[in-house]
């Protein structure tokens, strides 16, 4: 497999990730989920919904403004 050094990326998880996305839209995050739970990093998103579940550390940039 060809691996990228930048956080530890297999080409083969981006290729399955895309893939997968096709079948289940919501799954188009499911890469960034797994980049940040592998290096300990906190996931910077707007859709922090489709995160909730997954024990991530969290950040919406956006909400920050708001209000």
């Amino acid at each position: 497999y060809m691996y990228l050094p930048i956080l530890g990326v297999f080409i083969l998880m981006v290729w399955q990730t895309s893939r997968l996305v096709h079948l289940w839209p919501r799954a188009r995050g499911a890469l960034f989920a797994a980049t940040a739970h592998r290096h300990g990093l906190i996931l910077v998103t707007r859709n922090t919904d489709d995160f909730a579940a997954l024990g991530l550390t969290l950040l919406d940039p956006w909400a920050a403004n708001e209000g």
